[in-house]
C-alpha cells in the first residue's frame, strides 16, 4: 500500500472553489453561548467524492463536504477542488487512500471559514480542534 507521503507527493491540490455554504440553527431563540464556543472533532464529518470515473486523467475533480453538527446548529460547507494526479488505481491503492491528503490540503481553508461563520452566529471566540498531519498519516499507513 502506498504511504501517506507517496500519495501526498503524487496527488497535489491545483485549485478549489467554495460551492455551497449552509447554516441552520437548531433553536432560533438561543442567543447566549458559552465562551469560548467549543467545536469538538466528534461533531465534524468530512467526506470526499471523486467526480471522475477513473484516476487515469492527470486532473481529478473532487467534491468535498464538511459538516459540523451539534446541539446548536448544523454548518455545511461544500467545495469543488481539482487535484493533479500521478496515481493509478491498483490493488494497493483505493479512493479512501486519498481522503487524508485531501483533508490535510483543505483543512486550513475549511477551518478559517468555519470559525468565521460560527463566530458570527455565537458572537464569541471559537475553539476548533487541531488536526495533526502525523495522525492523518498514521491512520492512512495502518
Amino acid at each position: 500500500m502506498l504511504s501517506f507521503r507517496e500519495i501526498e507527493h503524487k496527488f497535489q491540490l491545483e485549485s478549489y472553489n467554495l460551492n455551497t455554504v449552509s447554516l441552520s440553527k437548531i433553536d432560533e431563540n438561543t442567543t447566549n453561548f458559552e465562551s469560548p464556543y467549543k467545536v469538538s472533532s466528534d461533531q465534524i464529518e468530512f467526506k470526499i467524492y471523486p467526480m471522475a470515473d477513473d484516476f487515469e486523467d492527470e486532473s481529478i475533480p473532487i467534491l468535498i463536504r464538511f459538516i459540523i453538527k451539534n446541539e446548536d446548529f448544523k454548518l455545511e460547507l461544500e467545495y469543488k477542488a481539482l487535484y493533479s494526479s500521478k496515481l493509478t488505481i491498483t490493488s494497493d491503492f483505493s479512493i479512501d487512500s486519498i481522503e487524508p491528503v485531501v483533508f490535510f490540503t483543505m483543512s486550513e481553508s475549511i477551518k478559517n471559514l468555519s470559525i468565521s461563520i460560527i463566530k458570527d452566529v455565537v458572537n464569541c471566540k471559537v475553539d476548533f480542534p487541531t488536526f495533526d498531519k502525523s495522525k492523518l498519516s498514521k491512520i492512512n499507513d495502518e
